[in-house]
């Protein structure tokens, strides 16, 4: 608890007082009995960049968003070397609100076929357009991206390097279920997402700024 209370009330807002920063949350990772896949890093910052200068590179990005070493030493308890992963945000949607205390995130990769890897912007549409609007008009969700494939990276090797995220901030911890189960995906969804690929996981906004 006291390395949260540190990451959210000190380095939480200094990264974000950054000019490449528009907003910052932290979030910790919690089980849900509806979780698929690999679990997540139990506490995780994100950060919504306005923009990453190519010549910066993934190290210019560490100044901004991660703790020197000092800092890491001067932390309230252990501190496992994070890992920073840069991407691009496909799409957003979002409605007029104070946010959610949850957060849902999705993880796919294409089915390795010739198939999905032709037809693979066919699914891109169908999610941006139609599946991610259906999806934020559920009750209790506010806030909805998608995410492209992982651009820059440092630290050590993840196990979520998958090609597509999507993340959607909600108001309670099962609304986003409440919205799975109601609405059946599509069959473009089985066609070309790779079905053992796919990562659901719950998390709770511990800070923001």
């Amino acid at each position: 608890p006291e390395v949260v209370e540190w990451y959210a009330e000190e380095v939480l807002p200094a990264a974000a007082a950054d000019d490449r920063v528009n907003r910052a949350w932290l979030l910790e990772t919690t089980f849900h009995v509806e979780e698929t896949g690999p679990n997540l890093p139990q506490l995780f910052a994100v950060y919504e960049s306005r923009e990453v200068e190519s010549g910066d590179g993934v190290g210019a990005l560490d100044d901004v968003y991660i703790p020197d070493v000092g800092e890491w030493d001067a932390a309230p308890g252990p501190v496992e070397r994070p890992r920073t992963s840069v991407r691009e945000v496909l799409a957003n949607l979002w409605f007029p609100s104070d946010g959610g205390e949850w957060w849902c995130s999705i993880r796919i990769d294409p089915i390795d076929t010739d198939d999905a890897r032709e037809n693979w912007e066919e699914i891109e549409r169908w999610y941006t357009f139609r599946h991610l609007g259906e999806t934020l008009v559920g009750e209790g969700l506010h806030q909805g991206w998608r995410l492209g494939h992982e651009v820059a990276q440092s630290g050590p090797t993840a196990l979520h390097d998958h090609f597509r995220w999507a993340m959607y901030e909600q108001t309670k911890q099962e609304d986003m279920l409440l919205h799975v189960n109601k609405e059946p995906l599509q069959p473009i969804w089985f066609r070309f997402v790779d079905q053992e690929s796919f990562g659901r996981g719950y998390h709770r906004v511990v800070g923001r700024a």
